[in-house]
């Protein structure tokens, strides 16, 4: 059965604090993308799509760099999706007579954005990357920034360096030293810039399981359409290779397969300890879920494909085998009558850290602790 689901979208205007809902009755669609699809990507940031008719009779478009939010309701539930970012472009498609004329509007999230800042980033020796987090949300008057993630929860160091270069690029830098995780965020309500950006998160945050529960056969499990399993070619590499700015390069394993990645780590023995931990997670390629499809004719669960909503842990049941998954992002779609979504998982084997009483994170040798 169909869900119709509503599609709401709102804007702010440059410099402005009035926060206006676009014309009604004229939005035909849209489709975003979040967070990123394999362990290996970097987070570059995303885009939303929205579509629409009758552009004759938009009362005022968002102009380029608006504050802007798009919410799709689910009408079955109320549950919703969102997507928050800034204006990037307005199409507007001619056909041969007026009722056939279409738009189309691109919003970018806050790590796209980013892209578009060049900043100095100045890291000290021996300093937490939590620190280097912090530098980067003073770099710009968009919230880039650790949230609510403390020090404790940080791994690694850097060393003394000045580097220019795009915001998302400090992003990502920070992200290949610290291996851990970039979460973007803003207000579906009231949309504004100040309040958009991204959670550096440090990899030794625990990760919350068992969040979502997909099934093939218990009714009280998520319904999903199809299941794609990690491919061979998926996260593999027989060697990787770390470029830690001012060491020399580290290496761990072998072969032609390489994975070359450039951090700042604070020293040589804590680039070689990262290239070793790379590797091994990249040794593990599981034939484990990678993607999940499910929609809105068979399920309520639109609130899985927030653009906010990875960095979380869930299962997934195939034919009698239970996976324990880690959310890395998705893709997302909605018209007049049905949504369709796809999550980007990872087998949880891939998280770094053990985790104590957790059934899932905490036994030894497979990332569990007990009998």
């Amino acid at each position: 059965m169909a869900t119709r689901p509503t599609i709401t979208v709102k804007f702010r205007q440059p410099g402005s604090s009035t926060t206006q809902t676009f014309t009604a009755n004229i939005t035909s669609g849209c489709s975003w993308n979040w967070g990123r699809q394999r362990i290996t990507d970097t987070f570059q940031g995303n885009s939303c799509q929205v579509y629409g008719i009758k552009p004759s009779t938009v009362t005022t478009w968002p102009e380029i760099g608006a504050s802007v939010s798009v919410v799709v309701t689910d009408r079955t539930s109320s549950l919703t999706a969102s997507f928050v970012g800034t204006l990037a472009d307005v199409e507007i498609q001619y056909g041969i007579i007026a009722s056939l004329d279409t738009f189309t509007m691109t919003v970018e999230s806050p790590l796209s954005r980013g892209g578009r800042e060049i900043a100095t980033l100045t890291t000290t020796a021996a300093q937490s990357t939590y620190n280097m987090a912090e530098k980067i949300n003073d770099l710009t008057t968009m919230n880039v920034g650790p949230g609510f993630v403390t020090s404790g929860f940080y791994a690694c160091t850097t060393t003394t360096q000045t580097i220019e270069q795009s915001i998302t690029d400090h992003v990502n830098l920070w992200q290949r030293t610290e291996q851990g995780r970039v979460i973007e965020f803003g207000d579906t309500t009231d949309p504004d810039i100040t309040t958009m950006g991204a959670v550096l998160v440090g990899s030794r945050l625990p990760i919350s399981d068992n969040t979502f529960f997909f099934g093939d056969s218990n009714p009280a499990h998520i319904k999903y359409n199809q299941l794609i399993f990690q491919s061979l070619a998926d996260n593999y590499s027989t060697k990787v290779l770390v470029n830690a700015a001012g060491f020399a390069q580290q290496s761990d394993g072998t072969g032609s397969y390489v994975y070359e990645i450039d951090t700042i780590n604070g020293s040589a023995t804590e680039a070689d300890n990262l290239a070793g931990y790379i590797k091994a997670q990249l040794d593990i390629n599981q034939r484990t879920p990678t993607s999940i499809r499910f929609d809105g004719a068979t399920t309520n669960s639109v609130d899985l494909c927030d653009f906010s909503n990875h960095g979380r842990g869930g299962s997934i049941a195939f034919r009698g085998t239970t996976y324990s998954v880690y959310l890395q992002g998705g893709s997302f779609s909605a018209n007049a009558s049905n949504w369709d979504g796809e999550l980007y998982v990872s087998s949880a084997a891939y998280l770094p850290f053990l985790t104590l009483n957790s059934s899932v994170y905490g036994i030894i040798g497979t990332n569990k602790l007990g009998f």
